[in-house]
């Protein structure tokens, strides 16, 4: 066994050959040790001399539902002036500045100062969705991060569009929706309380039923109704918030009687013909001549021709001679 470089057995102060190497080597690592050691040192104090200002989160995704509350955490180094930012696309507001809470936040939220500059909300609403930067100021140093809070809100009110009655071979459409709910939910539709799954292959009981169905749009679509797709007809709206069922809506299927079409289209035309033979035959008669209006008759004037044999006109002007109808 080693010790201090003595082989064991030997005199004391004596050193072997092995003794002296293994003490040349505990040095030199224990040198090499040092140095790095302080090469770490100091390259760590070299960075807060020059950076001086850092700004981090450990937390920069939140995610709660609507009326839990949530804690956005910012911590620093240095001693920056701190503030917080509300940004919904191009739109930016301050919910934090000179120390005080604003905008959105006011009276919902306090500060929590313990390892940083934190915001807590009370109970959150789903207007809360956003990203918010925390941003350090120090001096001509700015430092920022991101932390993005996502509020979850449950499906309440689900929507169904369902026909009352759908012709038997025909193609029919369903539709499902709850706009408020976030995120987007996903749809399940239900026939008779029982679920419609993704392919009809994967339930028997839908083994004969032909149908597409999109649980992201809520859209279901049967290709060929048939008479065993009367029944009620339900819809459930889900996301990681909660989920919501529509009420059921009743449809039936039924099948066109082309035979009593065709009587009905018969019967139509001989009402048809037969109004038109009495009419003709009314006519005929002069049952309706005395009914239709009378058209006025026109007055004419006739131009008698102006009475000459009273007088007669001599060749000379002004002369005037008596007829003998005349004389007395």
């Amino acid at each position: 066994m080693w010790g201090c470089g003595i082989r064991k057995g030997e005199r004391k102060g004596v050193l072997t050959r092995g003794g002296v190497v293994s003490a040349i080597v505990r040095a030199l690592v224990m040198a090499v040790g040092r140095l790095l050691w302080a090469s770490v040192c100091a390259f760590v104090i070299l960075v807060v001399a020059i950076e001086g200002l850092t700004i981090s989160t450990d937390y920069p995704n939140r995610n709660v539902n609507e009326g839990d509350p949530v804690t956005l955490y910012c911590k620093y180094t240095g001693n920056p002036m701190i503030s917080w930012k509300k940004i919904v696309g191009s739109h930016v507001t301050y919910v934090y500045l000179d120390k005080k809470l604003m905008g959105d936040l006011a009276g919902r939220a306090e500060v929590d100062l313990q390892y940083g500059v934190n915001l807590k909300i009370k109970s959150t609403l789903r207007t809360d969705t956003a990203k918010y930067r925390c941003e350090g100021v120090e001096g001509t140093k700015v430092g920022e991060v991101d932390v993005q809070l996502d509020v979850g809100v449950a499906p309440v009110k689900v929507e169904i569009s369902v026909p009352s009655s759908a012709k038997i071979g025909s193609s029919t459409t369903f539709t499902c929706s709850e706009p408020q709910a976030y995120p987007a939910p996903t749809y399940t539709w239900y026939r008779n309380d029982i679920p419609f799954p993704d392919s009809s292959e994967k339930d028997l009981r839908f083994k004969n039923v032909s149908y597409t169905l999109d649980s992201a749009t809520g859209k279901l679509t049967l290709k060929e109704v048939k008479s065993t797709d009367t029944a009620d007809y339900m819809c459930q709206a889900t996301n990681g918030a909660g989920s919501a069922k529509s009420s059921s809506v009743h449809m039936e299927a039924y099948k066109v009687n082309s035979g009593a079409i065709a009587a009905a289209v018969v019967v139509v035309l001989l009402i048809l013909l037969l109004l038109a033979l009495g009419l003709y035959y009314a006519y005929n008669k002069g049952y309706l001549k005395d009914k239709l209006p009378k058209m006025p008759k026109k007055k004419t004037t006739t131009m008698r021709p102006k009475d000459t044999t009273l007088y007669d006109q001599a060749d000379d002007e002004g002369d005037f001679k008596h007829k003998p109808s005349f004389n007395l």
